[in-house]
């Protein structure tokens, strides 16, 4: 029990001992899978006043803290991949309904689509890749992006450089590296 071991002083130290512990819960008893991969899952997205939204024109990156917790939440969904059969279609579902339609701060579909994106890269989260991306595709061409009849009209014409505005350029990246 490393949850136990753990002085309450180093955050980062709980953090892994709990997640531990919830890997390990989950190989020991199937039928918490659901559960905890729905509350996991819900954890890769900090509460909406922690989220920093990203500046339009300028590469996002999420703040140091927050990636840490995500990305030690990524190695224990990618562990529990590993280590339940059942995992990666309750998986797949929880992180395909979850995923962010509606953008409230910008910053969160950011963080989400990272943790996906991530995840899907890994060597664990190969079974789950094809899944992942359709549904970030599908949420990405979900989301409310608002584009002028005029502002096409401008940029055919050579006024504007793109139509999409600037807090949907924020969202949709062209070069995946610059999300991990």
């Amino acid at each position: 029990m490393s949850v136990l071991r753990v002085g309450f002083s180093n955050v980062q130290e709980v953090l892994k001992g709990a997640l531990d512990f919830v890997v390990k819960l989950l190989v020991a008893n199937g039928s918490m899978v659901s559960f905890c991969l729905r509350r996991l899952v819900f954890c890769l997205i900090p509460p909406n006043p922690l989220l920093e939204a990203p500046i339009p024109g300028e590469t996002w990156q999420p703040p140091a803290q927050q990636a840490a917790v995500q990305d030690h939440i990524i190695k224990a969904l990618a562990d529990i991949l590993l280590l339940v059969p059942t995992a990666p279609k309750t998986m797949l579902s929880e992180l395909s309904q979850r995923m962010p339609f509606k953008i409230v701060n910008r910053a969160a579909p950011c963080m989400y689509f990272r943790a996906v994106y991530q995840l899907s890269q890994m060597p664990a989260g190969d079974c789950l890749r094809d899944g992942l991306q359709a549904a970030m595709v599908d949420c990405l061409l979900n989301i409310d992006v608002e584009i002028k009849w005029q502002d096409i009209a401008d940029q055919q014409a050579g006024k504007l450089s793109c139509a999409v505005p600037a807090y949907a350029q924020s969202l949709l990246c062209t070069q995946p590296a610059c999300c991990l």
